[in-house]
């Protein structure tokens, strides 16, 4: 069963953060991203995580591989075993029907092992106009210590014009 538990709401922000939240009640929990859009048009939206209600900046600390799928020919795969970040989608358009709405599992955050799984899937309507479906497996491995949430931006530069962020934390019996 799901369980609601918190919301941010955009409004030309940097960075939109989930903090505060993980707790051991939940296994496992998923985050709802409905009508996002970036403040400049072409740009990406990233996933970081957060220790102690810090945003982990590592160079290094992320590893990730993803593919999107589109209505043209421009289908790709990212992927990278170290990296700042995690890509969620690129090329994010700013016109009123190029906004995306997504799911993000993340899996264990409390864990003390040196990973925590996340799970993204991302849909909408890019810079071009195109239709895109973004799909990201992604661990951050140098993780001792249990994460306390999750931030997104756009790392390259530009903030999140709008959209709804919604924590649910999902109960395995």
């Amino acid at each position: 069963a799901y369980v609601f538990i918190a919301s941010v709401t955009a409004s030309n922000d940097a960075t939109i953060d989930i903090n505060g939240s993980f707790s051991s009640t939940y296994d496992e929990y998923e985050i709802r991203i409905t009508d996002m859009y970036l403040i400049m048009d072409g740009q990406e939206l990233d996933l970081r995580v957060m220790i102690a209600g810090s945003i982990k900046t590592d160079g290094t600390g992320y590893a990730y591989g993803g593919s999107y799928f589109g209505d043209d020919t421009d289908n790709s795969n990212s992927k990278s075993a170290a990296f700042g970040h995690v890509r969620m989608i690129s090329c994010a358009g700013t016109s009123t029907s190029e906004g995306f709405s997504g799911v993000i599992r993340v899996s264990n955050p409390l864990g003390t092992a040196g990973y925590c799984n996340i799970h993204t899937t991302m849909w909408g309507r890019n810079c071009g106009g195109h239709v895109e479906h973004w799909e990201t497996a992604a661990q951050y491995d140098v993780a001792t210590t249990a994460l306390t949430g999750v931030s997104f931006s756009n790392v390259g530069g530009g903030n999140v014009s709008t959209g709804e962020f919604r924590l649910y934390g999902i109960t395995t019996s």
